[in-house]
Formats: C-alpha cells, structure tokens, sequence
C-alpha cells in the first residue's frame, strides 16, 4: 500500500513540474499571438467632423516678382456644404485686402473608405510589410517565404472591412480645397500672415500659420533677354516621403535667339539640395535630346530651339510629415546671344497630397504615416495593396 501511493505521488509531482515547465512557453506563445493579431477596433464615425489642412506651411509670396499670389489649402469634412456656408477671416500684422474661394474636389466625391485605412486602425506592422516587400523585391520576386508571407498579412482584416463598409459602420468624407489671394499692389511692406480663421455651421475654429510671408519690398535687379518662360508653378503636388522629396515639375524655355544657359539654383535661404536634373532639348525640327544637367556647366541652346527643364529636390522640411505648403523660386542663369549675364525666376507653390481619408484616421490615432514611410514610400515599386 505504501508502495502505491509512494508511486502515485511521484506521477502527481511530474504531473505538476511538467505543467510548471511547460506553463511559461505556453503564455508566451499566447502573448505573441495577442500582439500580432490584436482585438478588432470599431472605427470611429464623427458626422461633424471637419478640419482645414494647413500644418507646416513655408511661402513668401514676392509682390515685384511675376507669379501667383495665392495658396491653398485642403478643407475635409463629413458632410456637404456649400461655399457660402464656411466664412474665412484672415490675421495679418497689417490690413491686407484679400479674396477666399472654396469648392469641392469632384474627383474625390465617390471615394469610399479605403482598405488601407482600415488596417492602419487596427495597427497594421507596416514596417514589417515593408521589410517583407524589400526582401521580396531584392529577391526579383524568388523569396517564396516573403511571398508567403505577404499573401497571408497583406488581406489581413479585409473580411472585416468588408462587413463594416457593406453595413455602412465607416466614416464617409468630403474634399474641399479653401483658396486665398492676396491684393498686393497697394501693399509697401512685409506683412506676416498669422492665422485664418474658419466658421462652418456654427464652429470656428482658429488655425495659425507657420511662414507665411508677403513681401512687397524686395527688388529683383536682373537682367533679361526676353526669354519666353514657364513663371509659375500653382498648387503643384507633394508626395509624403522620409527624406523630403519634391518634383519641381517641368518648365520650358524659348527663345528666338540663341542663349547659354550656365545655372540653376533656389532663390533665397532654401535649405532644399537639388538632387536630379534632366533636360530635353528640342530642335527646330523637333527632333529631342535627352540629357542629364548638374546645373553649372554651360549648355548652348541655338535660335529656335526650346529647352524643358525636369528637377528634383529634397527638402528636410518635407520629410516625415502629412501636410505642408510651400513655396519655391527657381533662378534660371544663362548668357544672351550678346554675351550678357541674364537671370529669370519660375515661382513654385505646392501642397502636400494623401488620401481624403488619411489625416482624420490619424488624428484618431490610426498609424497612417508608417504606412507611407514604412511602407508605402520604401516600396513604391512593390506596391501589393490597392
């Protein structure tokens, strides 16, 4: 008898250290599993919400330099209106006349709430699907494991997503872009733009503004040769990225007498480094030549032929953030046929772009900026989800 139970004993005690080893192993793989594959979270639907765009906003609008006097800005919003129902008053450190205007952008009327958007909600790792993609990508597209991979997470929630966009449980917006132009010829000084603020169906709200300038002093003392020339660039697109980058987009210059061009830089106190310039020259003919310009060496454009100038740059203040206007000023170098030094400006104004959905996500705590710096912007070759 007391062999039994001296045996029975020993079994329990195993029994019991075993379930004491195995325990710890057992909760970590739990732990695991709860933090890869999180609670589903209920988006949040504000049928009142709406809010102006206009962090980060860098311009100094040049009375006596050729060019637009205006910007503007990204209003989004749950609901329609219309433009007389939202009221703009502008702060400045003087009386300046202005002029606002407001519509709706059609192209985004229909758009609904996107797949991506839904993922950021519920903590998607966009990091480690961009370091899957990378590797995918490295790989030319052997690496079967990242491609395993990336299938199973790349649809990660979208039987879910399904579910609440068919039951119309997700948000439902509107874009509107918010103009303001300034009346700068009865201006003789520098006037600080500081705040605009917006009433739209009861509620104002009060935005201040970082940099924006508007400078009826300066003098631009330089001489020209009546090169025919794109002068402004308006309301051009930025691409939300980690290191600031900005397509300056295309500007073209004609002559009807031959010229040298001899540079290309950033007016003013810039912190922008010019990273690319392509250059397309085309002959009488018609005939194209394509050509890479570091922007120093001298280039010869003969009478009747045009020149269509391409630059990209990389700006730190662009870099890593979600909405941002600025302003730019090109100075264009070149030598007339007679040999004397001539300089023309092209004026560039740009906003920031995401998606309409994007800004409020995030303001709700959505990780919608690792989408895009993770993500989106390190593998835009490689994109797997629409």
């Amino acid at each position: 008898m007391k062999h039994k139970l001296l045996r029975f004993l020993i079994v329990f005690l195993l029994i019991v250290f075993s379930a004491c080893a195995i325990l710890p192993d057992e909760q970590a793989k739990n732990t695991q599993n709860n933090l890869t594959q999180p609670a589903l979270r209920d988006i949040p639907v504000n049928d009142n919400y709406w809010n102006l765009a206009c962090k980060n906003t860098n311009a100094i609008l040049y009375k006596n330099l050729s060019g637009s006097r205006s910007v503007e800005f990204e209003l989004v919003s749950a609901f329609p209106f219309e433009a007389d129902e939202l009221a703009v008053e502008v702060e400045f450190d003087s009386n300046v006349p202005y002029r606002v205007s407001c519509y709706q952008d059609a192209q985004e009327e229909e758009e609904t709430f996107p797949f991506y958007i839904y993922q950021c909600y519920q903590g998607m790792d966009w990091k480690h699907m961009g370091e899957l993609a990378g590797t995918l990508e490295a790989s030319g597209g052997t690496d079967t494991e990242a491609v395993q991979e990336l299938e199973k997470t790349q649809d990660m929630y979208y039987e879910e997503y399904q579910t609440a966009l068919n039951q119309g449980k997700l948000p439902k917006l509107y874009r509107y872009i918010v103009g303001i132009r300034f009346d700068l010829d009865n201006l003789y000084s520098v006037v600080r733009v500081n705040a605009i603020t917006l009433t739209l169906r009861g509620e104002a709200k009060r935005y201040t503004l970082d940099n924006l300038i508007l400078d009826t002093e300066k003098e631009f003392r330089f001489e020209n040769a009546g090169i025919s020339m794109t002068i402004a660039i308006s309301d051009a697109p930025i691409s939300i990225s980690n290191d600031g980058t900005l397509d300056l987009t295309f500007f073209e210059l004609q002559s009807q007498e031959p010229f040298t061009l001899t540079g290309l830089s950033f007016y003013g106190e810039d912190p922008a480094v010019i990273t690319d310039c392509s250059v397309t020259l085309t002959q009488a003919d018609g005939k194209e030549t394509k050509m890479k310009w570091d922007c120093k060496t001298p280039m010869q454009v003969l009478e009747g032929e045009s020149v269509c100038i391409h630059v990209l740059c990389e700006d730190p203040r662009l870099a890593g953030i979600m909405e941002a206007v600025i302003a730019k000023y090109i100075m264009v170098q070149y030598l007339s046929a007679d040999g004397k030094e001539c300089a023309e400006f092209v004026q560039g104004i740009y906003r920031m772009r995401q998606g309409l959905y994007d800004l409020y996500a995030a303001e709700g705590g959505a990780n919608v900026l690792s989408y895009y710096l993770d993500y989106y912007s390190a593998n835009s070759d490689l994109m797997l989800i629409e």
